[in-house]
């Protein structure tokens, strides 16, 4: 759907979660992504200002992936936020957080351009053995 604000993203504490978005800008336009711009998304609690995660392409564990680039006018980039466990672990269940994914469009100034932003609701996870 091409619009910023997304529903809301589920993600279980200690559990990997790839999730992949389709990036618009405000008004509907597909937006490209440039080999020089970059690339953030940012998880935080609603009353903190610094962020439980932040992940961009350079960074490991949780990080951004570019699926596609994008065609001008035509496709949207294809962005997917890779959520590493070791991340999502310190996520707390009766914590309110958002999700902001972010272009930072080098053609444009280095103009932070928000691409989707939403609530994430996160649920504690099973206990007992997940090995074999």
């Amino acid at each position: 759907m091409p619009s910023v604000f997304i529903e809301p993203l589920d993600i279980f504490d200690g559990r990997s979660i790839s999730p992949e978005f389709n990036c618009y800008n405000e008004v509907g336009d597909p937006l490209v992504i440039a080999a020089d711009d970059q690339v953030r998304f940012k998880v935080w609690s609603v009353d903190g200002a610094t962020p439980e995660i932040e992940a961009s392409l350079a960074t490991t564990n949780s990080k951004v992936e570019i699926v596609t680039y994008g065609v001008a006018n035509t496709t949207p980039a294809q962005v997917r936020c890779v959520f590493h466990q070791t991340d999502t672990a310190a996520l707390v269940a009766t914590t309110q957080y958002r999700f902001e994914l972010l272009l930072i469009d080098h053609s444009d100034g280095d103009k932070a351009k928000v691409m989707a932003r939403g609530d994430v609701i996160v649920s504690g996870s099973p206990g007992g053995s997940i090995g074999p």
